[in-house]
């Protein structure tokens, strides 16, 4: 897919926004490397609300996501709905993703508002489950999200790789309660066939 239109019928279009298409650009291996927002006269636009009006994207060679940018109609950084203009990521050598951090326009370490954290740092097991989800401050230390009030998440597996305990700390490493949950740990049972039947 090179582009993407939208409809009201068929036949008849509409923008939303004043973005009629989005058109697609790809990489040697096939990977999205820009996608770009265009008017009815396929003209570049932006986004109204936004401004932007493309993104960029880089890959490691395993073809995972290692950066993506977003730009205004005259090809300079601008910031997405949650507040920051570009997002890195790494991973391991099983492409798990271990580290996400976010950046303004000027590429200096900037709050993603929906983590409430610069960055965001996941470690785990040896089977490849995730374990441990912290959020990190500008300068890489651990931090208590602004949004979600807690520092990092551990989570156990039982023996078939189900989620058996969630916890929450602060950046004291002491047990907090998660107002997501209004509790500070969620332990889950399950049957033989691997339903959850129980949650408390």
């Amino acid at each position: 897919m090179t582009s993407n239109s939208f409809y009201e019928i068929k036949s008849q279009k509409r923008s939303l926004g004043g973005i009629h298409l989005v058109g697609y650009s790809y990489g040697p291996n096939g990977n999205i490397v820009k996608n770009a927002f265009y008017d009815k006269n396929l003209n570049l636009t932006q986004d109204p609300n936004t401004g932007i009006a493309y993104r960029l994207m880089k890959y490691n060679k395993l073809g995972n996501l290692t950066e993506q940018a977003v730009y205004d109609i005259k090809d300079r950084p601008v910031r997405n709905e949650k507040g920051f203009s570009m997002q890195r990521s790494k991973y391991d050598e099983n492409s798990n993703n271990t580290l996400n951090q976010y950046f303004d326009e000027e590429r200096e370490p900037i709050i993603n508002r929906e983590i409430g954290a610069y960055a965001e740092k996941l470690t785990y097991d040896e089977k490849g489950d995730l374990v441990l989800s912290e959020f990190m401050d500008e300068n890489g230390d651990l931090m208590t999200s602004d949004v979600l009030k807690y520092a990092y998440k551990a989570l156990e597996y039982n023996q078939k790789g189900l989620i058996s305990s969630e916890a929450y700390f602060d950046a004291n490493n002491s047990p907090i309660e998660f107002r997501g949950l209004g509790a500070h740990i969620k332990l889950s049972k399950y049957d033989s066939l691997e339903r959850l039947i129980e949650t408390k």
